[in-house]
């Protein structure tokens, strides 16, 4: 599990657990719970394991430059979490999570807000970046 945690903004994000020798077009479920300002979401979000860890590398990118963004994207529906470089020395956190529930409603939260780059920060993206980069050095170790 993984989190972050300011006084206006909590994210935590629970992928599935991946076993080594997982291939990168492996469908991976990942439970989200997010509160901004207020508002709250709980919903699971699917992705493709390179795209995770495209989005655990994007991450460790900004956190080390303070440039860019990182973008974590359900394959089938238009649920996003993007984390983007902002002037002044911080990030907007910015999305939509969906909840289609059983009795045909949808709930919706479309959020944003600020983070600065803080230690809280540093360790939610190294921990994913740890966590999920050594995926790609095996993928290039396959014939």
């Amino acid at each position: 599990m993984y989190r972050i945690e300011t006084p206006s903004f909590f994210l935590e994000l629970d992928p599935d657990t991946v076993p080594t020798g997982t291939p990168p077009g492996e469908c991976i479920f990942i439970e989200i719970k997010l509160c901004s300002s207020g508002f709250s979401a709980q919903t699971t979000v699917r992705e493709f394991l390179r795209g995770l860890v495209g989005f655990a590398d994007d991450l460790k990118a900004l956190d080390d430059s303070a440039k860019g963004s990182a973008r974590l994207q359900d394959f089938a529906t238009d649920q996003y979490i993007e984390f983007s470089a902002q002037k002044g020395g911080y990030m907007k956190v910015t999305g939509q999570l969906t909840l289609e529930e059983p009795d045909d409603c949808t709930q919706v939260l479309s959020f944003e807000n600020r983070l600065g780059f803080t230690m809280e920060f540093r360790k939610f993206a190294s921990r994913l970046h740890h966590d999920f980069s050594g995926f790609v050095n095996e993928w290039r170790k396959k014939p």
